[in-house]
């Protein structure tokens, strides 16, 4: 696809919610939602199709949540938990959002105005409690089994690293002032700030309540 498209735009990344209300409201007493691996994979598949209309929309329909995509790209996984989570590669046309603009003013408004990877305010509560509970990263760096590159430095300014500069790609935006508590996968209460959050989109977070990562692409190997 690539050889044809050139570099993709955006990596998205969706993990099912055993906690979900959609679970939840069809689970028996005494019943979590690892005991109905039939439910969670069902509503799982449901917000997967949905998101799925919501940003691959071309010119036709209106334009999709990061404008006209014109290709995508997914693929289906499990985890060693047994969560299904799907990975997403768009093209945007770059005349509605650039991120590959020469101007690097302009290429940090067109990230800024897709991902975002800061605690939001006091003044956006759900959108604040959704993204301390579905996008904050509790991983120990000495104990993650996948190479934790968290926490993050921080960033005043979102910004393209330097060919010689060591670290992401793409450094967001991060103010890490502002600290909220979040719990961990064992109900265990952290105070994190923006070190530990994984870069969103405000709308996917709050329309589908669970873990959605959202990523500039910047070349084909990052």
């Amino acid at each position: 696809v690539s050889k044809q498209m050139g570099s993709p735009d955006l990596f998205i990344t969706i993990t099912a919610n055993p906690g979900a209300p959609e679970v939840r409201a069809c689970l028996r007493r005494g019943q979590q939602g690892h005991d109905r691996f039939d439910v969670v994979t069902e509503v799982f598949q449901a917000h997967w199709d949905q998101l799925l209309a919501e940003v691959t929309r071309g010119e036709d329909d209106a334009g999709g949540v990061f404008g006209n995509c014109i290709a995508h790209f997914s693929v289906l996984e499990f985890q060693k938990r047994g969560l299904p989570h799907r990975h997403l590669l768009l093209w945007l046309n770059h005349d509605d959002v650039n991120v590959r603009a020469d101007d690097a003013a302009d290429v940090a408004a067109a990230i800024d105005s897709i991902v975002c990877a800061g605690l939001p305010s006091t003044a956006a509560a759900p959108l604040r409690a959704a993204v301390l509970k579905t996008n904050i990263h509790h991983c120990d760096p000495t104990r993650c089994g996948k190479g934790c590159f968290f926490p993050k430095a921080p960033s005043s300014q979102t910004r393209l690293k330097g060919e010689d500069e060591a670290g992401d790609f793409v450094q967001y935006q991060r103010d890490l002032a502002d600290t909220g508590v979040s719990r961990d996968r064992h109900g265990r209460s952290h105070e994190v700030d923006a070190s530990r959050v994984v870069p969103f989109s405000p709308y996917l977070t709050l329309r589908h309540n669970t873990h959605i990562n959202v990523e500039v692409v910047s070349t084909n190997t990052s």
